[in-house]
């Protein structure tokens, strides 16, 4: 193939991409980087699961390079992108994923959590995909 046939060939390799994933907009981020996405969970107003507020909006990834440069092991976002970190999650139990599907504010269609809800990520590089490949599977 010459350089221009493999440009074009590229060229719809990515669109074709781009257009599967937006389609998947619904579904939670399961990769971040290298932040293992955890799960959805419930939070309190009064008693933060994630006790370290860092503002936003920030989509997923910029919350957890934040969460995870001043050395907390988890991050989370929540109400379109409000970003929360800390060393434990889940006094509160378990979220359905359903709670975990609000836009991020400004960031088109990536999902930053639910209303009192976390969307947490463990941050963790190098971390093993596998568990994440199981939970995708698990929601479709």
């Amino acid at each position: 193939m010459t350089h221009t046939a493999v440009s074009f060939v590229e060229n719809i390799v990515v669109a074709c991409f781009t257009e599967y994933i937006s389609h998947l907009h619904h579904l939670p981020l399961f990769f971040v980087s290298d932040h293992r996405y955890a799960g959805c969970y419930n939070d309190s107003e009064a008693d933060r699961d994630l006790p370290v507020r860092k503002g936003g909006p920030y989509p997923p990834h910029e919350c957890a390079e934040l969460c995870m440069k001043d050395g907390y092991k988890f991050s989370g976002v929540q109400n379109g992108g409000r970003c929360f970190c800390g060393d434990s999650y889940g006094k509160h139990g378990a979220a359905d994923e359903t709670d975990c599907r609000l836009h991020c504010d400004g960031w088109g269609t990536a999902n930053c959590g639910g209303e009192i809800a976390n969307a947490v990520y463990l941050s963790e590089p190098g971390i093993n995909d596998s568990l994440n490949q199981k939970k995708y599977m698990q929601v479709l």
